[in-house]
């Protein structure tokens, strides 16, 4: 009978790593660390790998393992050793048969309107998705034009279009939450073309280049599991009937009707979200944070993080997160360091001719 077990903080030495890049170095570790022999193993399944840069750096691993439920292993386990729990997944709901012709319209390609299009086609209803910006590829061109000489399309830059404003802001997956949803997102961008690794990597990244690729699966993904999407397409009001959604109005005054409306419009669409109040939709402000872009060299960066190992091929770009709090009678202020982007670079992002 095997048990099925987890183990956090597993650690493999990254020249080991490196030289058996097979996972015969982190099956060496699993075993010391049970005590066990190396063919009593049934499986090691990474869950979670991160780089414990103090001192010299190292992988840090969390594991599934399987192993004989004898000896020790048949009743308490010992410190640090736990019973593997079933993973917790996102559950897929379906629509009511009756409700399946149901037309919902979804406004912007970004992030929430590609997922939200996706779950309702994979309920069993046919979205539509509505985007005014351009499809990802010949969006490119008008970023580059944008970037190199200057010339905004206001529908299609770097905050319009497909993909929405994270397209070219490299890729980044990190979040402070753990829920089954974060790693059904994962797990959805691998079906779409990324890379497998960011199921296994503490700090996942995709990179810009990835993204546009992944991007167009995305979009035949959508369509094969019946949804349509539009490109050119700018919302510029709802429809109502009786107090309820009827359907959206396009630029070009045509209408496509709807039951129900997702709204992804993202963070730049002020012309929607002046319609939105003057339809007496309920609006409330929105906490903000204040920034200011810090830069360093990426080589002092590593040298800090990794010392004599910062050239080592295993290690990426390093990075780091500073927090304080202060706090003055009642007043009190949080200090944090949002993200960094390795390599990273300025960019243009206006939506609207002398914006």
């Amino acid at each position: 009978m095997i048990r099925q077990l987890r183990l956090d903080n597993v650690i493999v030495d990254l020249d080991a790593e490196a030289d058996a890049p097979d996972g015969a170095a982190l099956r060496r570790a699993v075993a010391a660390r049970l005590q066990v022999a190396e063919g009593d193993l049934e499986g090691v399944e990474p869950l979670k790998r991160s780089i414990d840069a103090r001192g010299r750096p190292r992988l840090v691993y969390s594991v599934r393992v399987g192993v004989p439920a004898r000896g020790r292993y048949k009743g308490a386990l010992p410190n640090g050793v736990r019973d593997a729990a079933p993973e917790a997944r996102y559950a897929q709901r379906q629509a009511p048969a009756h409700r399946r012709d149901a037309r919902v319209v979804v406004i912007g390609a970004g992030p929430a309107g590609l997922f939200a299009t996706l779950t309702l086609a994979r309920a069993g209803l046919k979205p539509v998705l509505l985007e005014q910006g351009k499809p990802v590829e010949s969006r490119a061109r008008d970023v580059s034009r944008l970037m190199h000489w200057g010339q905004l399309q206001e529908d299609s830059n770097l905050c319009f279009g497909e993909g929405g404003a994270g397209t070219w802001s490299d890729g980044k997956l990190t979040t402070r939450i753990g829920a089954p949803q974060v790693r059904h997102v994962l797990e959805t961008l691998v079906e779409m073309g990324g890379p497998a690794r960011i199921l296994l990597d503490g700090k996942p990244h995709l990179g810009t280049d990835r993204l546009i690729a992944i991007l167009k699966g995305f979009r035949q993904g959508l369509i094969d599991a019946g949804a349509e999407v539009r490109f050119g397409c700018r919302v510029t009001g709802l429809e109502l009937s009786d107090g309820e959604v009827a359907g959206v109005r396009l630029a070009d005054g045509a209408r496509v009707d709807a039951e129900a409306v997702v709204l992804a419009v993202g963070h730049s669409s002020a012309a929607m979200y002046r319609h939105l109040m003057e339809r007496g939709v309920a609006l409330a402000p929105k906490a903000f944070a204040v920034g200011f872009r810090v830069e360093h060299p990426q080589a002092a960066i590593n040298a800090m993080q990794y010392g004599r190992h910062a050239e080592h091929p295993l290690l990426p770009a390093a990075d780091y997160r500073l927090t304080a709090n202060f706090k003055d009678g009642e007043q009190q202020r949080g200090v944090y360091s949002f993200c960094m982007c390795p390599g990273g670079q300025v960019v243009p992002t206006p939506t609207e001719h002398d914006g």
